[in-house]
C-alpha cells in the first residue's frame, strides 16, 4: 500500500506543479511516478497470487523467478480468479469485476515497460537509451486508470477474503 501511497504523493506534487506552470519540475515527476505505476500493478498481482493461491514453496519460487514479467505473473493469477469464478459465480461478478479489462491494462504495461527498466534507467544494460522515441503521456488520464486498476486489486482482495 505504500507504493499505491506514493503514486498518489507523487501524482499530487506533479498537479501542484502543472498548476503552478512548472514544466522543469513536472518532467522530473513522470519517470518515478509512471515506475511506481508498474511497480505497484507487479506488487499488487504478486500479493494476490501469495495471499490467495494456495501453493508450495518451490511453485511460489517459480511465481517469483518470473521476474518483472506482469503478463506472466498475470496470468497465473488470472487462472485461478477465472477457476474461483466459476465456483463461486456471484462473488466476482456482483462486484462487477471485470478481468478482461484488468487483462488489458496490465498487457498495456507489460508492453510500455517490458522488463520494468524503461522508467528507471536513462540507458539500457546494453548502453542504448532507454527511450529512444520520444511518448507523450496524458498523466491525468494515466492516473485515473491506475487508481481504477488499483481499486480493482483491491476489490478482488476483498472478495477472496470474503471467502
Amino acid at each position: 500500500m505504500g507504493y499505491k501511497d506514493s503514486c498518489s504523493a507523487l501524482y499530487e506534487e506533479f498537479i501542484k506543479q502543472f498548476k503552478l506552470g512548472s514544466l522543469e519540475k513536472q518532467d522530473t515527476l513522470i519517470y518515478p511516478l509512471c515506475f511506481l505505476y508498474r511497480h505497484t500493478t507487479e506488487l499488487f498481482i504478486k500479493y494476490l497470487f501469495c495471499k490467495h493461491v494456495s501453493l508450495s514453496e518451490s511453485e511460489i519460487k517459480d511465481f517469483f523467478n518470473k521476474n518483472h514479467n506482469l503478463e506472466k505473473a498475470w496470468e497465473k493469477l488470472e487462472v485461478f480468479l477465472i477457476d474461483f469464478e466459476v465456483s463461486q459465480p456471484m462473488k466476482l461478478i456482483e462486484k462487477q469485476i471485470d478481468l478482461k479489462a484488468v487483462r488489458s491494462y496490465v498487457l498495456q504495461i507489460q508492453e510500455f515497460d517490458e522488463k520494468s527498466m524503461r522508467m528507471r534507467y536513462p540507458v539500457t544494460k546494453k548502453l542504448k537509451e532507454s527511450n529512444e522515441h520520444p511518448i507523450r503521456l496524458k498523466i491525468i488520464n494515466l492516473n485515473n486508470k491506475m487508481v481504477a486498476l488499483f481499486d480493482t486489486f483491491e476489490r478482488i482482495n476483498s472478495e477472496l477474503d470474503e471467502i
